[in-house]
């Protein structure tokens, strides 16, 4: 498959644009109280609009299934972070075992 043929699949093109848009609104989201559903949503959405998009993407199928995986650990620590799971945790797991200093 061509790159301009991964545009041309039905929705894949619109989910993608959604995804941009879903995560240019969650900065301003970053004010509001942390359990708000509104931050939820904005948390979840974009990463759930991925799955369609990684699966269209023109690359073996081994960059497929990183990419599922990465979107699995990523949504994984966005509910932990918006449940008040410690920052040095989620952070930890989020970066694949990254050591997080606390201050």
């Amino acid at each position: 498959m061509n790159r301009t043929g991964f545009f041309q699949q039905p929705g894949v093109a619109y989910a993608a644009y959604g995804v941009a848009l879903l995560f240019l609104a969650r900065f301003p989201s970053y004010l509001l109280p942390q359990q708000s559903e509104l931050s939820v949503v904005l948390s979840i959405a974009p990463h759930l609009l991925l799955f369609p998009v990684v699966a269209a993407l023109p690359a073996p199928s081994w960059a497929r299934a990183a990419g599922y995986g990465w979107l699995v650990v990523d949504i994984a620590t966005e509910i932990m972070a918006l449940n008040g799971v410690p920052d040095a945790i989620f952070l930890s797991m989020k970066y694949m075992g990254v050591r997080i200093s606390t201050p």
